[in-house]
């Protein structure tokens, strides 16, 4: 009699073979949750940038030089590039300020927002 208990070598190559590929896929998706996760922590902080320097530029002075009209204003801001844009209504005391984010990293997406500051009376 044969004893027919245990596993061929076939068997336990086949075992590996199946088995590797669950592994390689796990680690697959464990790096894209990476570069996502980083993707979206950049995006978060240069939200948070951007929001920064809208308020400070909302809290200068109105005819602050940071201010004047059609003028490309630029900034840095640890490794992100802050531009500003100001635009006047020509019929209201009112401007409109327009910051964008910018960062060298490849996986960075831009931000841009916008607020008005009216003239104080």
């Amino acid at each position: 009699m044969i004893n027919d208990r245990g596993f061929t070598l076939i068997e336990v190559l086949i075992t590996m073979a199946i088995f590797s590929i669950g592994i390689l896929a796990v680690a697959l998706l464990q790096v894209n949750s990476i570069n996502r996760n980083t993707t979206a922590r950049m995006h978060t902080e240069a939200t948070v940038v951007a929001v920064d320097w809208l308020e400070r530029l909302r809290s200068l002075p109105y005819n602050h030089p940071d201010l004047i009209e059609d003028q490309p204003h630029q900034a840095q801001a640890g490794t992100y590039i802050v531009q500003w844009q100001v635009s006047e209504d020509n019929n209201l005391p009112l401007k409109t300020i327009t910051v964008s984010v910018d960062s060298d990293n490849p996986n960075a997406r831009s931000v841009s927002v916008s607020s008005r500051k009216p003239q104080a009376p």
